[in-house]
């Protein structure tokens, strides 16, 4: 009985096998080019019109049947020992890459899949495993049939495993993967607002697909066919799409169109060189012959800088928009050799850079770049000045002044950066090294070195740094010399001229330099061999040859022309100087006698400070109060209960003084062997990561910082090294304090301080802290929103900024959704009181929400409070132009515009002033006509403006 019980159960199973099928259809292949499948039996693709017999009769035991898996038509195979597919011509699938056919299967667990050619008959298996109950879909690499001649197929067989499955068919296809066009070549120039629609010119691509273009912000510039129809300042991504054709499937290109506030423009070219080209290497000048460059942008030039090749005034200039830097490379082959040349040239012509700077970058020997690594590479960066905007700028600079680069044979790079980052315009001519004769100046360009000295510390006899003593003459009647005043960079300097000896007098008011250790003076000479200076101390009769005079005269070296020498000289060295308490004569005397010219600036008597510092620990960084924890420091809030002298049984007593620099409240440790901090309870500082100090010493060569904690006894060190005379700026981590003699950070409640040598160091201590978290990038005074008119007018103000690239000027209808009006350039850097103003000239109607979005130049940022103006209809301004478009004269209707004189222009395409009249506005109206016949047809801008706002309107003279 149970024998036939499993016979029962096992027919069953057969049974079920035997009539399972698929539920759900095999997954819809992909879209494909007609040209890259030849399809057999799908519902996806067209049947390819060679004849097939999918059951031909080879004497199998297999049977056929066509059925429907839901919408779809599928093949099936039953009782399967082997099947064949008989072609009515040959398959030519020599131009594909795969088989493909979906299978479905309760029993079969291999399929060989046979392609077969016939004359002479030749046939291939490749074996595939299934999944059972579930679609398979297949890829067979045809490479792998290496027995068939893939351009003749004439028959398919199928052998299953184990004989007498049952399988389903679907979507068998030869194909091959579709191409993606390459597409290249494509580039929007930068424009200006205002400027005319203009079309794109179409990329370059290997297919014939038909071109299609987007922009990603409409309110910089729209797309219409493949016209840009300019709309407001700003970058907007232009995308060109390409549908598929033939062998290639859909791509796409994008680029940046830049869109600036129309700004002037060169209108005449820069100066012709006059350089012998004998004596030039030229890159890029109509007046030579120039070497080979390799690009004028190089690959990692960072977007959005864009590079325009263009004519001014009949002469070839480079023009860069949205500059930050650029890459100009000249390598390999291109390398040069500027050995012999001893100026570099460079004509920039700039609306709107506040500094350009040029870097020369040198291969070295092996002539390759070693970047990021230092290898035999050499450069160096100069800004160069002064720089006038809207104006050609013809810099022709001594490579002597790139003195970073120290070999000038491999030459290879030249980069350009401009500030603003990321906005600057520049226009480039005329960039060529040459060797013309260097012609020494016959004047400082520079101003001498500004003083250091502390005030207090000085006796100025002539310097802009301090305030002088009184001096009777520059020149006396009894010397041989001229003395003019004149400025050099700004700076007050006195020239002397026609120079032997000049005498210089503070008869009336003697100086008493008895307290100063020396004595300071700054000459700039052309031509001088030898310089020397007498002091002349009259004694304390106060007059000349009264029998206690006493003086002394020295050569001060060593000497160079053409350049500032700063000397600093010991009182000491005035060795017949007996006395200092009543000097009243200064002497100057130079080589060649008669003929000598010389500037002299910062003529002073010094001494050296103490040893304590003259100037304060800089200000820490703007910090969350999350993110700090303050033991001394008058910047942040300090921690309560902190003991910053406990006795600890020094050997010596520590003397702990609250003293003040500059106004900054500073602790001065005096005899420091060792010394306590005692918290009032413990801190918990396994969140936080460094420890900062700022200390500075006369004499201590080695300071120990330590954190204790109290409850394990755990004590551990962090020894530093300091510079003497000078704030150390210390960041700990607090990591170091777990790796030696790991300390508990979560609960810490002393710090020591340890210095050698023990018991004579002195420290004078400030901001003294732990923090984590990265400091906050400014610190806002103030931020109003204020109606003027129908306008919203925008102040800031910053007490410091550090990392600042600047503020987006952001307004919202709902404080939630924000649009950005502007970008303000921040300071980067600063400790200063900086204002920063704006004026939306268009808001809405309603509330308007105003907010700032500060942005680092890593790309983080913070955002400001909300402000918030509202303003009625009634505020709108009323601006009517009619006819519009007009041949003859247009009409103005103004309302709600402030009383008094106002402008209107009328301006072109190309950003001139063609037409321009003074208006009274009376009532807030203006009413009145212009008559436009005598002008080009074209658009123009209606413009009326007063001090307070600027609105315009599109005026069409047809």
């Amino acid at each position: 009985m149970n024998k036939i019980y499993l016979f029962i159960f096992a027919l069953c199973i057969l049974s079920l096998n035997a009539f399972a099928q698929p539920t759900t259809s095999a997954a819809t292949p992909p879209v494909r080019n007609t040209t890259d499948v030849i399809s057999l039996f799908s519902d996806a693709y067209t049947t390819t019109s060679i004849g097939i017999n999918w059951f031909p009769d080879w004497g199998q035991s297999t049977t056929h049947s066509d059925i429907m898996i839901g919408s779809d038509n599928v093949k099936r195979y039953a009782n399967l020992n082997y099947e064949g597919v008989q072609f009515a011509s040959n398959i030519d699938a020599s131009n594909m890459k795969y088989l493909h056919f979906d299978i479905w299967t309760a029993d079969c667990t291999s399929l060989d899949w046979f392609l077969i050619n016939l004359g002479p008959t030749v046939e291939q298996p490749i074996a595939t495993a299934t999944t059972l109950n579930g679609w398979t879909s297949v890829d067979i690499d045809l490479t792998t049939y290496t027995s068939i001649a893939l351009h003749k197929i004439g028959q398919f067989k199928l052998v299953g495993t184990p004989a007498g499955s049952t399988i389903y068919l679907d979507n068998i296809y030869f194909y091959k993967s579709a191409t993606t066009p390459t597409i290249t070549n494509f580039s929007i120039p930068p424009t200006t607002t205002g400027a005319a629609p203009f079309a794109i010119t179409a990329p370059t691509s290997n297919s014939v697909g038909a071109f299609t273009y987007s922009s990603t912000n409409a309110s910089v510039a729209t797309v219409s066919g493949n016209t840009i129809t300019v709309v407001g300042q700003g970058t907007t991504t232009i995308k060109a799409i390409q549908v598929a054709d033939g062998a290639f499937i859909d791509g796409s290109i994008s680029t940046s169109l830049t869109v600036a506030a129309a700004v002037n423009a060169p209108t005449v070219a820069a100066t012709t060189p006059t350089q012998p080209a004998a004596n030039v290497i030229s890159l890029f000048s109509n007046a030579y012959t120039n070497v080979p460059v390799d690009t004028w942008k190089t690959n990692w030039t960072p977007a959005p800088t864009t590079l325009t090749d263009l004519q001014i005034a009949g002469n070839d200039t480079k023009l860069y928009g949205n500059l930050d830097f650029v890459g100009i490379e000249f390598v390999g082959p291109n390398l040069i050799n500027a050995t012999t040349m001893n100026h570099f040239h460079i004509d920039v012509w700039t609306p709107n850079a506040t500094t350009f700077s040029v870097k020369l970058v040198d291969f070295g020997a092996d002539g390759v770049s070693n970047f990021p690594a230092a290898g035999d590479d050499v450069e160096h960066q100069l800004s160069l000045t002064p720089l006038t905007q809207s104006g050609w700028n013809s810099f022709d600079i001594p490579l002597s002044s790139f003195t970073g680069l120290t070999t000038r044979a491999h030459m290879a790079q030249l980069i350009l950066v401009g500030i603003p980052v990321g906005s600057t315009t520049a226009y480039i001519d005329n960039v060529y090294f040459h060797n013309t004769p260097i012609v020494p100046p016959s004047a400082p360009t520079v101003a001498a070195p500004t003083p250091t000295n502390l005030a207090a510390n000085v006796i100025s006899l002539y310097s802009n740094a301090y305030t002088n003593v009184p001096v009777d003459t520059w020149s006396a009647g009894w010397d041989a010399a001229d003395v003019a005043d004149v400025m050099v960079a700004g700076n007050d300097n006195k020239l002397y001229t026609n120079l032997n000896l000049a005498g210089v007098e503070f008869t009336t008011t003697t100086v008493n330099a008895t307290n100063m250790e020396f004595f300071h003076i700054d000459v700039w000479s052309p031509n001088a061999t030898e310089f020397k200076v007498k002091l002349v101390d009259f004694g304390a009769n106060g007059t000349y040859q009264g029998g206690d005079d006493s003086e002394h005269e020295l050569t001060l070296t060593p000497l160079t022309q053409n350049a500032w020498n700063s000397y600093n000289i010991p009182l000491s060295s005035f060795t017949g100087l007996a006395a200092k308490a009543h000097l009243a004569q200064m002497l100057f005397i130079a080589l060649p006698s008669g003929t000598t010219t010389a500037y002299i600036d910062n003529v002073y008597f010094y001494k050296v400070p103490p040893n304590v510092p003259m100037v304060a620990a800089a200000t820490p960084p703007n910090r969350a109060p999350g993110d700090v924890i303050s033991i001394y420091s008058d910047v942040y809030a300090p921690l309560a209960g902190v003991n910053m002298s406990p006795v600890w049984g020094q050997p010596i007593p520590v003397i702990i003084t609250d003293t003040t620099i500059e106004g900054n409240p500073t602790k001065k440790y005096a005899n420091l062997s060792y010394q306590g901090t005692q918290l009032a309870a413990p801190i918990n500082l396994t969140t936080f990561e460094k420890l900062h100090i700022d200390f500075w010493t006369p004499n201590c060569t080695s300071f120990i910082v330590s954190l204790i904690n109290q409850t394990t006894g755990q004590e551990d060190p962090f020894t530093i090294t300091p510079t003497l005379n000078g704030w150390n700026s210390v960041d700990i981590l607090l990591s170091e304090y777990t790796s030696l003699v790991p300390v508990d950070l979560s609960a810490v409640s002393q710090l020591k301080f340890e210095a050698t040598p023990s018991g004579t160091s002195t420290i004078f201590l400030d901001n003294l802290y732990f923090h984590k978290g990265i400091a906050l990038p400014i610190v806002l005074a103030s931020f109003d929103a204020t109606k003027k008119a129908f306008t919203s007018v925008l102040d800031w103000k910053t007490t410091s900024e550090t990392n600042n690239k600047g503020f987006y000027i952001q307004r919202s209808k709902n404080a939630t959704n924000w649009e950005n009006l502007t970008f303000i350039n921040g300071a980067g850097n600063s400790s200063l009181d900086i204002d920063y103003t704006y004026t939306d000239n268009k808001p809405s109607v309603g509330v308007n929400y105003y907010r700032l979005k500060q942005v680092d130049f890593d790309g983080r940022f913070t955002t400001s409070d909300i402000k918030a103006l509202r303003f009625n209809e009634k505020d709108a301004l009323n601006f009517t132009v009619f006819p519009n478009p007009t041949s003859e004269s247009v009409y103005i209707d103004l309302n709600n515009f402030s009383n008094g004189n106002a402008v209107v222009n009328l301006i072109n395409e190309a950003g001139k002033i063609v037409y321009s009249k003074t208006i009274n506005v009376n009532n807030g109206a203006f009413n009145s006509s212009i008559k436009v016949n005598s002008f080009a047809k074209g658009n123009y801008i209606l413009q009326i403006k007063n001090n307070e706002t600027n609105i315009s309107k599109v005026l069409v003279i047809e």
